[in-house]
């Protein structure tokens, strides 16, 4: 019954375009359970459904830490034993009904560089064609896939590791992620992943709900059932449960000590009740030395930047259309996962592919041409793993 008493207001405000989802019950939020609170999230969560935002991150590592990073894969492909050190970038993201565009210029700089590397990527779907590009190398797949991701009010303490999976998802535990299409990437076999509500605390003077995720070895492993890792979130009750602090603990390193923490720092209320953080800072610790020696020293910083976001976008159709492809992208058009025709812009028309030549499987960071050719695998796949492989040692513990 008493979810039935928290459900009803809810879908009561959205049916009626009431400003947020809210609690104003204390009675009832004390008693609240971790299913009532994934309703809760979810449903404000939609609130931001529709939205027109673009960002700027900052990041930066220690250049002493970062000298002692292995090889990687840097954003134009090539493997190397090149440590970086600071990245910028500029996203912005339009999400209108079944349509959504992605845009992000980064810049990222080796630490013995003086000049940055800039990477450009972009996509979009009109609702029939998605078009995508990397750089100089482009897609135009009939149906919609995703390039990029959602900004999400409530996942910037996940953004920066490409964690686009909903909050409300997470919440949800092992069950939830493995019927959510794009949280495989962040499973494995061996692992269960499990939330717990820890009920209610209070942070930079908001009342907050404390969750934990936890992940457990499963079954058959040497401890079964022990937890290797967690993460805290503090659900801002009058910021329409966003995370306003995050916490990040791995158990090789530290049970005690958080190796990563973030918190929102400055916020902006869209329309009365409907908040949207501003200022989002993260900061990780390096854990060698937090492991050698008990030494809490400072590795990175990522800071998120709002500059202008609105829940009302309205966009010609022709926006979620318009992808340039410059002279000398190479073009694949795929349908049914299948390349159909490929061609450089501004070059003769080349030789497409063998009829019926099948695209592999999906797959998590690879457009839907990936594998079918190796310059596509190099541009299209080589950026995210790039990406992934310098954030998730801190970050793929959520």
């Amino acid at each position: 019954m008493q979810r039935l008493l928290i459900a009803a207001p809810l879908a009561l405000t959205l049916l009626l375009g009431g400003p947020a989802v809210r609690l104003h019950r204390p009675c009832l939020a004390a008693e609240l359970t971790l299913e009532d609170l994934i309703e809760l999230v979810r449903q404000n969560e939609l609130l931001y459904q529709n939205i027109d935002v673009t960002v700027r991150r900052k990041w930066e590592q220690d250049r002493s830490i970062a000298a002692r990073v292995g090889p990687i894969i840097t954003p134009n492909g090539t493997l190397q034993g090149k440590p970086l050190c600071r990245s910028n970038a500029t996203r912005r993201y339009v999400a209108q009904g079944e349509l959504y565009r992605h845009e992000e210029t980064s810049q990222t700089w080796g630490v013995h560089d003086e000049a940055p590397e800039t990477f450009v990527e972009m996509g979009a779907y009109d609702g029939d064609i998605s078009r995508g590009r990397m750089d100089l190398i482009g897609n135009i797949i009939t149906g919609k896939y995703e390039f990029g991701g959602p900004i999400r009010a409530h996942g910037f303490f996940g953004l920066f590791g490409g964690n686009h999976v909903p909050l409300s998802v997470w919440l949800g535990g092992e069950r939830a992620l493995r019927a959510y299409p794009r949280a495989k990437f962040w499973l494995r076999p061996d692992v269960d992943h499990v939330a717990q509500y820890k009920g209610k605390a209070e942070f930079q003077g908001l009342g907050c709900h404390v969750v934990w995720l936890l992940r457990y070895w499963k079954k058959g492993k040497p401890h079964t059932s022990e937890a290797i890792a967690h993460v805290v979130y503090w659900l801002a009750e009058d910021r329409n449960l966003i995370p306003v602090r995050y916490q990040s603990y791995k158990y090789q390193w530290s049970r005690t000590v958080p190796i990563t923490e973030g918190m929102v720092r400055e916020w902006t209320e869209l329309q009365p009740g409907i908040w949207f953080p501003k200022h989002v800072v993260i900061d990780a610790l390096d854990e060698s030395s937090l492991v050698k020696r008990g030494e809490r020293v400072h590795s990175w910083r990522c800071e998120w930047f709002v500059d202008a976001v609105s829940l009302n976008p309205d966009h010609d159709v022709s926006f979620f259309r318009d992808i340039p492809f410059p002279e000398g992208t190479i073009v694949y058009e795929v349908e049914g996962g299948q390349i159909k025709k490929g061609y450089q812009v501004g070059a003769p028309a080349v030789v497409p592919p063998a009829p019926g030549a099948g695209v592999p499987k999906r797959r998590r960071f690879l457009p839907l041409g990936a594998g079918a050719l190796l310059i596509v695998i190099i541009s299209f796949g080589g950026y995210r793993l790039w990406k992934r492989d310098r954030v998730q040692k801190s970050r793929r513990d959520c």
